[in-house]
């Protein structure tokens, strides 16, 4: 062979390696995406979805999508697999350029729902109130325009249809009747089909008539910017909690934990009113005692002294003004003149002397008081 011949031989072939990829190197791994009509890629069955076998190489043929639970592989010309029937589990996929294909991309985990993902349950203000509370059981689901379905035990206590994703049920008044564990449902028309979903977790609602507390005041002597609220519940309890409550329901201060019936506040912004609740634990959840009387301390000193001081200016005042009243009342009936009067009883009083005077029926005559 001459050396030009050659030459070019190993040109070609040089040539051929470095177009073709399949022969040079492997092609590159493609990636799967997902997509779905839900925000949260919930895919139930039925639905239809979108699988993308994204790659950057130009030339690929053909595209594979395969299921590694089933093994199961569709082959199409395009990267975009558009299904309506899938399999829950791992998938996979590769294209290839004749005889050459790429590596499988890595792994996207589908999962395929035969029922619509379960609701959440709640209820407001507790869990475990008293008798005569109002209390509120609300239903959310992922989606909206549901019909909800709430039950207690096995009895259906509501059905509504809501075009939002919540739906709420309130009990006025509640009673022994109301007690019990609740649970919720939604159903949802995808694709022309109603799908139920899955229940919520069960809702247990208690009435524990806690006793209110008891609340007493103390005034530290010669601090006259602050009182100590006690609180004292009527039971005593392996684990109990205390809450100081301003009047619109804010926790002002917590005791936590303890071991006594009894707990201390002390207090500086005195131009409030306050309430006080005991607390025990009754499984996971909370029971509260009825709020204790209220106790409002306005501004001012509130040390003892100055209240005693207080109620002795009081005294003072109100004697001093009974005093004056009854020496008003002397001096008007010594300066006012009798007036005519017919035949009658009069009963005079002065100096403590009692006169009883007969008065005769003709008219009173000038200089008939004067003897008086």
């Amino acid at each position: 062979m001459r050396p030009f011949s050659v030459l070019m031989f190993i040109t070609i072939g040089l040539l051929l390696i470095t177009r073709h990829p399949a022969i040079s190197e492997r092609l590159p791994q493609p990636t799967l995406f997902l997509y779905t009509n839900d925000p949260d890629d919930v895919i139930m069955e039925g639905d239809t979805i979108s699988i993308f076998c994204e790659t950057k190489y130009r030339n690929a043929k053909k595209f594979f999508l395969t299921c590694l639970s089933t093994n199961e592989t569709i082959e199409q010309k395009g990267s975009h697999f558009s299904l309506s029937q899938i399999t829950s589990g791992a998938h996979t996929c590769k294209y290839c350029d004749g005889a050459s294909c790429s590596e499988p991309s890595d792994p996207e985990h589908i999962y395929v729902r035969d029922a619509l993902p379960e609701p959440i349950i709640s209820v407001t203000p507790s869990k475990i109130v008293h008798f005569g509370d109002r209390i509120t059981i609300t239903c959310s689901a992922h989606y909206e325009n549901v019909i909800f379905s709430l039950y207690k035990g096995n009895k259906l206590v509501k059905e509504a249809a809501a075009s939002t994703n919540t739906t709420s049920y309130e009990i006025q008044n509640i009673g022994r009747e109301n007690a019990g564990q609740y649970m919720c449902w939604y159903k949802k028309t995808t694709n022309n089909r109603l799908i139920q979903s899955h229940p919520s977790d069960p809702l247990m609602i208690r009435i524990k008539d806690l006793p209110k507390p008891t609340v007493s005041l103390e005034f530290p002597e010669g601090d006259s910017g602050s009182v100590i609220i006690h609180c004292a519940a009527p039971r005593t309890d392996s684990r109990m909690w205390f809450q100081l409550l301003r009047e619109n329901k804010i926790v002002e201060q917590e005791k936590e934990d303890t071991q006594e019936n009894k707990a201390t506040f002390t207090i500086k912004d005195l131009n409030e009113k306050y309430n006080c609740i005991y607390r025990i634990r009754i499984g996971t959840d909370f029971a509260d005692s009825k709020l204790s009387d209220v106790v409002f301390l306005g501004k001012g000193d509130h040390t003892t002294g100055n209240i005693i001081r207080l109620i002795f200016a009081a005294v003072v005042l109100i004697a001093t003004g009974l005093i004056l009243r009854k020496h008003l009342s002397e001096d008007q009936n010594l300066e006012e003149p009798a007036p005519d009067l017919p035949a009658a009883r009069v009963l005079l009083v002065k100096e403590s002397v009692e006169m009883e005077i007969q008065m005769q029926h003709e008219p009173a005559k000038e200089n008939e008081y004067k003897s008086i």
